[in-house]
This record gives structure tokens, sequence and C-alpha cells, in this order.
């Protein structure tokens, strides 16, 4: 379901706290899949998909719902978007990068992924404060590792709502994760530029202009 009731004006004022906003507001719901990852990593996915959901929170409401059937195409209702929080990886990806979405045609497919393998390979290579992350307490490590997900989780939607590959210099759509920035909680870290902002009010409008032409229409 992807609303975009009054989008200009809700965009205009994303900053704001969305209880101040009286506007109707665009929402994502996204459809998670596991492949080949341990049932122990639940509550780490689990808190990983919460700080993603709070990443966009000033933007869109983003809503996660868990899918047990890899294999059931009827899960995915239209206008939802398919995660796979997967143990592979990409060969050659960059290590500060975690996740892929695949673009054809200039148009970003409706599912991304996001590696959990590469998340532990970046807490491996990682330090904070001159001290690697891996001699930093269990509590500690599991904190990076749930925000590296909910970080490469939020910029996976970011390209799919952005309609958009090109990376931004600062904030949630810079290229590469960075340690520093995932331990030290800072907000900017995780925003939008303004002129993704823009773009991110341009790709809603394109993304409901295209379930309008495909006769989709939310209830």
């Amino acid at each position: 379901m992807l609303a975009v009731t009054a989008l200009s004006a809700l965009l205009l004022h994303a900053a704001a706290p969305a209880a101040d906003l009286r506007l109707p507001r665009p929402e994502l719901r996204v459809i998670v899949r596991t492949e080949g990852v341990s049932a122990a990593d639940n509550r780490l996915l689990t808190r990983g998909l919460a700080a993603a959901a709070d990443i966009w929170r000033p933007y869109v409401d983003v809503s996660f719902v868990r899918s047990a059937d890899p294999d059931d195409a009827a899960l995915l209702p239209r206008g939802a978007l398919e995660l796979v929080i997967t143990a592979r990886t990409l060969a050659g990806q960059d290590p500060g990068s975690l996740g892929w979405i695949a673009f054809t045609n200039g148009r970003p497919a409706p599912k991304i992924s996001v590696s959990m393998t590469a998340a532990r390979h970046l807490l491996e290579q990682s330090s904070w404060r001159d001290r690697p992350l891996m001699a930093l307490p269990p509590s500690v490590r599991e904190s990076f590792l749930e925000q590296a997900l909910g970080r490469s989780v939020a910029h996976e939607i970011g390209h799919y709502l952005l309609r958009s590959s090109v990376h931004s210099t600062h904030g949630l759509m810079r290229a590469r994760l960075v340690s520093a920035d995932l331990m030290d909680g800072r907000r900017d870290h995780v925003r939008l530029e303004s002129s993704d902002v823009m773009r991110l009010q341009q790709g809603l409008l394109m993304l409901a202009g295209q379930r309008s032409d495909a006769g989709l229409v939310d209830p």
C-alpha cells in the first residue's frame, strides 16, 4: 500500500514531528523473507527492522511483515516491496555496502536484499575509538549489527522509493557504512538530503502513476 495524498505538503515538512502533521502520510509495506539466516538471529533482525522503520518515520510510514513461505507470491500485496535478508554476499561488493537492488531501464525492481554475512564481516573489520569492535562487549557488537542492518535496509528502501541508483555525499543515501556513524547515534547520518527529499516526492508520484496505469487502486 502506498498512499500519496497531500504528498507535496507532507514532504515540505518532512523534518517536523509526525504528531504535528495533520495530513495523510505515505505508507510502504515491506514483506520480509529470510534466506539461509539462522533462527538465532531473529531478535537481531527484529531490532534491525525496527531501526529501519524509525529512520524512515519522518518521511514515510514503513511497516514490515514477516513471511514464512518464500515461494508464495500471493503474500506480496500490491504496492508492497520484498526484502530478502540473506546469508549470501555479492562478489566484489564493497565491505561498507551490505545490500543491493536491481534496476532495469532505470526502474528499480520491487525487491531488495541485505546480507547478514556482510554485516558480520563489517563488524569484524571495524573499530571504534581506536578499539576493534570484536574486542568490545557482546552487547555493543549486537547493537552494531542491529544498526548496520537497519541502516542498510533503510538505504535500499531509499533506492526503491527515490527510484534512483544515485548515492548522496552525506546522510542515508551515502554509499558506504562507516562504523562511527553507526555507533554515535546521531540522526544526521540517516536523514535524507534536501535533494533526496525532492527525489522522494517525485519517486512516490511515479510509483502512484505506475500503479494507476496498471489499474491498481488502494481501497
